[in-house]
């Protein structure tokens, strides 16, 4: 027999991990109707149906729901990751590894850009000395991870690194972000660009072979940058 502090300590924890759900729900459709993260707490809570002290309580400041939901941005496209290994192998294939674990992230922003837009707008304009840096980490832990097989394979060669590859690949696609985020830039456009942008990244590295598929990447992805800035 289970000890049955043990389970009314258990279905705690069940209804209070229930209703932090059910906040951070409440949260992201407040954001997906109004386009914003300015909504005040007390909204929350009403819409959550919960009382504002115990969104406090259990969520804590404003700034922690939001970069809760950015996480789960990063925990989406985790899961994706973790699938991906199955469809393309990483030894053999580690470019097209790294394509998919790019396109990843294009696809879970994009899936939801009325959500995503306005939360990075949040993330790109508002310092934070706490949570920033740690999303900022797990964001370049993802990039570790899609560069990993190319390093293994020894197709990064000196006087070039791992690192080097992973802090400009962060930049470049936040560079093109902040183009989404503010509506510079369509679903597609956005996509396009990420495409063409590391396409023109990854010539540097000099992958034998690899010519035609970042030829290719960078012709589809230039019809989109001639109809945004022109010839």
């Amino acid at each position: 027999m289970g000890n049955p502090a043990t389970t009314v300590t258990s279905k705690r924890e069940m209804a209070k991990e229930g209703r932090r759900q059910a906040i951070l729900n409440a949260a992201e459709r407040l954001i997906e109707e109004t386009g914003e993260t300015d909504f005040s707490m007390k909204q929350l809570a009403e819409r959550a149906g919960i009382s504002t002290f115990t969104t406090y309580n259990l969520i804590g400041q404003k700034a922690e729901v939001l970069y809760t939901l950015l996480d789960r941005s990063l925990d989406d496209i985790d899961a994706l990751a973790m699938m991906q290994t199955g469809k393309i192998d990483p030894v053999t294939k580690p470019l097209e590894y790294l394509f998919e674990a790019v396109d990843n992230i294009v696809h879970v922003f994009t899936g939801r850009s009325a959500l995503y837009k306005p939360l990075f707008r949040f993330l790109l304009g508002v310092r934070d000395a706490t949570h920033r840096p740690n999303f900022m980490k797990r964001s370049s832990d993802y990039w570790r991870f899609a560069y990993a097989p190319l390093d293994n394979a020894g197709l990064i060669k000196p006087p070039v690194q791992k690192i080097d590859m992973v802090r400009q690949a962060q930049h470049l696609f936040t560079g093109v972000l902040e183009y989404w985020v503010h509506d510079d830039l369509s679903d597609k456009d956005f996509s396009d660009h990420i495409r063409h942008g590391y396409a023109l990244h990854l010539l540097a590295l000099n992958i034998p072979g690899s010519q035609a598929i970042l030829a290719q990447r960078l012709a589809k992805g230039r019809d989109s940058i001639v109809r945004a800035i022109g010839e």
